[in-house]
């Protein structure tokens, strides 16, 4: 293999040893085709040579036959094309089509053609990913086509793939350009979370402003889970651990079983956050977002550890161990979404979720990618992570977490899993984003030297504090509350408390403020989540955004007397207040965490911006769909009851279902009349879309053309109700098929006055628009008055919608003034996977 500069690529060699025949070029053909069936790979030159360059050990030396290739000066060599090889035609005939893939199956898998069935996937004949990449270049090679792997995620039987390709299914490159500014400020435009005693906000808030805690002891269950019937420790306990939607993410049960259950819970978490940002789309194209994954040890080995030493490793699935690393958190994320930015599991303790938050917000500001999901999940699976943590001194005694306490003695350990989305706060503007926050800037670093690498140093904690304001660009002073990281010790808790005084006191110089910034941190809350610390006081902080108001530190009743927090800017806050700013000022926060083994980081966020909603229309497409029937009917049952409670305007749940969710095969459709909703709703109309990809859309035209102006002016109305659809192939008139890209009518007239006899042939699984024709002639009939009458016309792209068609929402007029709002989560179908 070598690049070729002119081909701008790799390019394959084949070298033999042997004299130059005429007759061998047949046989060449033939070892063309098995190298291409057995291996995916093309030869692009052949090349005769006398011997075979070797090295001095016997060993053939290659760089020295490329070099000689290079060079020409091969002794008699001859160098053949590839391209004398034969080329494949193309065939629109479907049958045919199904014949060949059929072939290329059998060759491939090495099975009878007959005993292929065209609706049976690749995978359940044995096909694995070396298989299936020489099926897409034998694929590529025999339709002339550019399929990328990413094809194959949806095309997955003979019957999706031949459909697919008549579709023409190449799409163009990406040609998205990420920024490239170090100041450029990022947004947090998606959020999704499971934390002890909440996983959605209203939960999650109520326990935050009554100051109570969620830890308990340790469950039956978990007891069970965990095989030790000994263990009573106080936890921030994750409920349902065991639970996941393994059918909806293409795993098996057997393997999702064995899956350690961290990667499975971030897995669902990541989905809805990007859900909740309206990027939660499965695309050919690769998109450059990366995906950053603060881990730590991952214990569910060692259960896998057990069950091989008691049952032998003939029922382990091959991806068992895969499974267990901690990267494969980030890169099965990234394989499942094709996002084509670095895929990286970071740990640097209890700091890791913020140091991934700032590498992300780094990676984004540089131009290396376009938008970053963070996930972060810590579950204690085992009682001995317990009994280490208490030999460690990092273990309260009680059952509680008091942060800034006077008997505080160091932490409980809890649970949780916390995904976020991140991107440009300019391109969250003009997607009309819900912005929970704007990050204003972060930084992080190391201690260093310390009298132990457990022990924190005051010195690097000041260092990052003012690192990360000097990032921000403003001064200390501007903050009013700081999520602290809380160790919770009676040496740890002053240590933080004097890096963010001795910042205070040296930024603001002679400025004497008193009890203006408030502390707190919700460990006392769930207790410590150790990667997942810092995750959980962003979504508080969000929260307190939000609803601006401060919430009260749990479990504070004498504060350490050490901190001399009388004669400081600095307060405790013990009772839920609202969060008042000076008028047109806005609320900035910091947040820091603080990674055992020294990695300090900080980060300041000022509230979202709150965008005004308008429902300026009368009428909004209604749009809902899911992978199963039972869960399309679980999302329209959560968006009613989200409806009723009337927290967002009916255009923006409208705006963000239809333009923000991956449709899929299960779908359901209404109109909303605006001041008549429920009646609306109960107007639903249902489909079972089978079609792997949207089909295209063609519009006919059969009206009499009685003159020239009447012509123009339905065409130009023609022209509006084309604009929102993605797949238009063409206009129909009088039979023959035009492009949509019209400007210049005057020409299309004549064309159609001189083309009456032309005939068409729609191809198979083409959605057909009849304007002003009978409905016998097309899938979906309209008339051209329709498109002046709002209600009718959101109807037909509903039908379009129910019928597989992609639509173009953001092209809607109705849409004009709404944007993203939070909506419920997708319902996933959980089941229980654990090994015992």
């Amino acid at each position: 293999s070598m690049y070729d500069n002119q081909q701008n690529r790799e390019i394959l060699i084949l070298f033999l040893s042997i004299e130059k025949r005429d007759e061998l070029i047949e046989a060449l053909k033939s070892l063309s085709n098995k190298i291409i069936s057995k291996y995916g790979f093309d030869i692009d030159k052949f090349v005769f040579t006398e011997s075979i360059c070797r090295t001095g050990s016997g060993k053939i030396d290659r760089p020295n036959m490329v070099q000689c290739f290079k060079n020409n000066n091969y002794l008699e060599c001859v160098v053949l094309n590839a391209n004398v090889l034969p080329k494949y035609e193309e065939t629109d005939n479907l049958n045919q089509m199904k014949n060949i893939i059929t072939e290329i199956w059998s060759e491939i898998l090495k099975i009878d053609i007959d005993s292929i069935d065209k609706n049976v996937t690749f995978y359940e004949y044995g096909g694995d990913s070396v298989k299936q990449f020489q099926m897409l270049e034998r694929l590529n090679k025999r339709f002339d086509l550019k399929l990328k792997l990413s094809f194959l995620r949806q095309c997955t039987t003979i019957n999706e793939i031949s459909e697919s390709i008549l579709v023409k299914t190449n799409d163009d490159e990406n040609c998205e350009m990420p920024i490239n500014d170090v100041h450029e400020e990022i947004a947090i435009t998606g959020i999704a979370f499971k934390l002890p005693g909440a996983d959605n906000y209203e939960s999650l808030w109520k326990m935050l402003k009554s100051g109570k805690s969620s830890v308990s002891r340790v469950s039956q269950r978990r007891k069970e889970l965990s095989g030790t019937d000994n263990w009573d420790n106080w936890i921030g306990e994750l409920k349902d651990i065991d639970l996941f939607d393994a059918k909806f993410f293409g795993i098996s049960d057997k393997e999702a079983e064995f899956m350690d259950p961290q990667q499975r819970l971030t897995y669902e978490t990541v989905y809805e956050a990007l859900e909740d940002t309206g990027e939660a789309f499965i695309t050919d194209t690769p998109r450059k977002i990366g995906v950053y994954a603060a881990l730590d040890n991952q214990l569910y080995l060692t259960k896998v550890v057990e069950y091989i030493r008691k049952n032998g490793i003939d029922g382990v699935p091959e991806h068992t161990l895969v499974n267990n690393l901690m990267n494969i958190a980030a890169a099965r994320i990234s394989h499942f979404f094709n996002f084509s930015g670095p895929a990286i599991s970071m740990d640097s303790a209890c700091s890791s979720f913020l140091s991934a938050l700032h590498t992300a917000r780094r990676a984004i500001q540089y131009g290396e990618i376009s938008g970053a999901v963070i996930t972060t999940a810590h579950l204690a699976l085992i009682k001995e992570e317990f009994l280490l943590a208490s030999r460690a001194g990092i273990l309260s005694k009680s059952d509680k977490s008091k942060i800034f306490d006077k008997d505080a003695d160091g932490s409980v350990l809890g649970e949780g899993v916390v995904s976020v989305y991140i991107e440009p706060l300019k391109k969250s503007i003009e997607n009309k984003k819900h912005i929970y926050a704007i990050i204003k800037g972060s930084a992080i670093n190391n201690d260093g030297y310390s009298l132990s690498i457990t022990a924190p140093n005051p010195d690097g904690q000041f260092d990052v504090l003012k690192r990360a304001y000097l990032d921000a660009g403003i001064s200390p002073d501007e903050i009013s509350y700081i999520e602290a990281h809380g160790t919770g010790t009676k040496i740890g808790d002053p240590i933080e408390f004097r890096a963010l005084e001795k910042l205070f006191s040296e930024w603001s110089k002679n400025k004497i403020v008193h009890s203006s910034i408030g502390l707190g941190s919700i460990k006392s809350n769930i207790g410590h989540l150790l990667p997942a610390a810092s995750g959980a006081g962003i979504v508080k902080l969000l929260m307190c955004f939000e609803r601006k108001m401060l919430v009260p530190n749990a479990n504070v009743e004498n504060i350490n007397p050490s901190l001399n927090i009388d004669k400081s800017p600095f307060y405790v806050v013990k009772e839920a207040v609202d969060w008042n700013v000076p008028d047109e000022k806005a609320r900035i926060a910091g947040i820091t965490s603080l990674g055992l083994g020294g990695t300090n980081a900080h980060m300041i966020l000022q509230e979202g911006i709150i965008r005004k909603s308008i429902d300026s229309s009368d009428f909004y497409p209604f749009v809902v769909s899911a992978k199963t029937r039972e869960a399309l009917d679980a999302k329209i049952i959560k968006l009613k009851e989200h409806i009723a409670s009337r927290h967002d305007s009916i255009g923006d749940i409208c705006y963000t279902i239809c333009r923000g969710r991956m449709p899929y095969n299960y779908r359901a459709a209404c109109v909303i009349e605006k001041n008549n909703i429920e009646e609306s709703l109960n107007r639903m109309k249902y489909s079972e879309y089978t079609r792997v990809r949207s089909p295209k859309v063609y519009i006919y035209f059969n009206t009499e053309i009685e003159n020239k102006d009447m012509f123009i002016k339905t065409i130009k109305k023609l022209v509006i109700i084309v604009k929102p659809l993605k797949e238009i192939k063409g206009i129909i008139v009088n039979k023959c098929v035009f492009s949509v890209n019209i400007d210049d009518y005057d020409k299309l007239y004549d064309k159609v006055n001189s083309s009456f006899d032309s005939n068409i042939s729609i191809p198979r699984n083409s959605i057909v628009i009849g304007v002003n024709s009978p409905a016998i002639e097309a899938d979906i009939s309209i008339r051209s008055e329709i498109i002046e009458n709002r209600n009718e016309f959101i109807e037909v792209l509903n039908e379009l919608y129910l019928s597989g068609a992609d639509i173009d929402w953001d092209a809607l007029d109705e849409f004009y003034n709404c944007g993203f709002v939070s909506l419920p989560k997708y319902p996933f179908y959980h089941k229980s996977y654990w090994i015992f």
